[in-house]
């Protein structure tokens, strides 16, 4: 979460927006959905027939915007060090 009055939320903002504009996590959850419906017309069974170990493809969207987080959290601190200076 960004204060209103942050002089960083424009700049979050601007690099946030496009990713979600974008539809990057839209896109990924979509082409898991085309697989498996590849997959079952092949008459393999689908993930919801099967457990099936969660792999780091499946969490590809949820690490990105992690690593996200943590590049505009130490962008943020080390700027805020250098503003106090």
């Amino acid at each position: 979460m960004v204060r209103k009055r942050s002089p960083f939320f424009e700049f979050i903002n601007d690099i946030v927006g496009p990713i979600v504009e974008g539809g990057s996590f839209v896109h990924t959850v979509e082409m898991d959905i085309d697989e498996e419906k590849l997959e079952s017309k092949l008459g393999s069974p689908t993930s919801a027939d099967t457990y099936c170990a969660v792999s780091v493809r499946q969490l590809q969207a949820a690490l990105c915007l992690l690593m996200l987080g943590y590049v505009l959290a130490v962008v943020c601190f080390v700027t805020e060090i250098m503003w106090q200076c």
